[in-house]
């Protein structure tokens, strides 16, 4: 077992780092989602090292909400219109604008609204805990 955690640790030490180094690319290149990979990231370091896990959540930007997604499943409201305004937008955009076959873009809608969907029903506010 300890041979298992020399050799895992690090290996998922290193995947936190690729994927947030992707993660922060993801911010600057239009097409590479930035969300994904630093949740990836928090949940590798969170295996991996509490070390960083820790320096990541306490990022001021989005360690609040990195945290309240793996401990709760929550995801703000502000995050929630942000997505469905940039996912409508999308739609619009594919289905009135672009060229491309029925099916195609068919199938796109329906992956898009079921993003949507999902991130509609998660929480928006952790829950209070209440004291016994």
């Amino acid at each position: 077992m300890c041979m298992k955690n020399f050799v895992l640790k690090p290996f998922l030490i290193a995947l936190g780092w690729i994927c947030l180094v992707v993660g922060i690319i993801g911010s600057f290149l239009p097409l590479l989602p930035t969300t994904p990979f630093i949740l990836l990231a928090a949940y590798f370091f969170s295996k991996g090292s509490q070390r960083f896990y820790l320096w990541l959540i306490h990022l001021p930007k989005f360690g609040e909400s990195i945290k309240n997604w793996n401990e709760s499943g929550v995801i703000g409201l502000r995050a929630k219109i942000i997505c469905v305004i940039s996912i409508s937008s999308v739609l619009l955009y594919l289905n009135l604008f672009k060229d491309y076959t029925p099916a195609l873009k068919a199938f796109v809608s329906l992956v898009l609204l079921i993003v949507v969907v999902f991130v509609c029903t998660r929480p928006a506010k952790v829950k209070e805990k209440l004291d016994a």
